[in-house]
């Protein structure tokens, strides 16, 4: 989240360039105006100039950290989701868990009599449907850390609704280093933005997920197919004609990157999406 827009910022300029033209002309005044009167009126008003704003800097400073926390707290509005949708998964789950358990001796009467009749095919079959039941149940476990298994998840439940085929790859499971909050930004966004794009695709939509050490340093890799051409600004910012795949929360990523001194390369070519990153584990 950006603490000022660009418009506030200019506002604030132009502000001060006024204020700094008015006090100068005030004291140049003083020197010409021989009433006292005057010269008290002009005294007030170069006090009034000060004052008002002294009170505007505060208020743009009080902004600049309204706007600051309100980041800060969308993320923590993600996590809380994410949490939330964890939780009820596990139950919805428990509940699937209770009614095949209840059901097991039913199933394992089933796939004796198919054995019995020499139907190893069907009992085969059946067995191998209620191994998938029972697996689909149980969240995958990507890494040591709680909160990304949660966002892989709930990011791997959205792209199968979809029929993306979402790949992960992680070779470096531990992410102690890391806030919590940091982790929910950078991956969480960036997965995000892989699924809006991934919308657009009609033919084999696909992310790739990939993340490995290399010496005190973690490294990771974003990819998915993209249905459009990208145009860049004068800065080498991303400008996306589409859904606002311009990368959500791009400047949150790179915030929270810069915290582990790390870095984040973005490219499009090739009808690809690749995000690049980098972060110092030793920090």
């Amino acid at each position: 989240m950006e603490r000022l827009s660009r418009i506030q910022i200019l506002v604030l300029i132009s502000l001060f360039l006024f204020t700094l033209i008015n006090i100068v002309s005030i004291t140049t005044l003083i020197d010409i105006v021989t009433k006292k009167y005057d010269i008290i009126m002009l005294f007030i008003n170069l006090v009034a100039t000060v004052l008002i704003n002294l009170y505007i800097f505060h208020l743009v400073r009080y902004i600049s950290d309204y706007n600051f926390l309100k980041g800060d707290n969308s993320v923590l509005e993600k996590q809380s989701i994410l949490s939330n949708k964890y939780y009820e998964k596990i139950e919805k789950d428990n509940e699937k868990f209770l009614k095949v358990f209840h059901d097991i001796n039913k199933h394992i009467s089933a796939i004796e009599g198919l054995y019995k009749e020499d139907q190893k095919e069907q009992a085969i079959t059946y067995t191998e449907e209620l191994n998938d039941l029972m697996t689909s149940m149980i969240p995958m476990k990507y890494s040591f850390n709680n909160i990304l298994n949660l966002i892989i998840n709930d990011k791997m439940s959205i792209a199968e609704r979809h029929y993306i085929n979402f790949k992960c790859e992680i070779y470096y499971h531990n992410l102690d280093f890391m806030n919590n909050l940091d982790i929910t930004v950078i991956f969480g966004n960036l997965l995000d933005n892989a699924i809006e794009a991934c919308l657009d695709v009609t033919n084999n939509p696909y992310i790739l997920f990939k993340m490995d050490s290399k010496d005190d340093h973690i490294v990771f890799t974003v990819k998915n197919s993209l249905a459009h051409t990208l145009k860049y600004d004068k800065n080498g910012k991303i400008i996306s004609s589409k859904r606002g795949h311009s990368g959500i929360g791009v400047s949150n990523i790179e915030r929270s990157i810069n915290k582990y001194n790390g870095s984040i390369k973005i490219k499009a070519e090739n009808n690809e999406f690749v995000s690049y990153g980098i972060l110092n584990k030793s920090i």
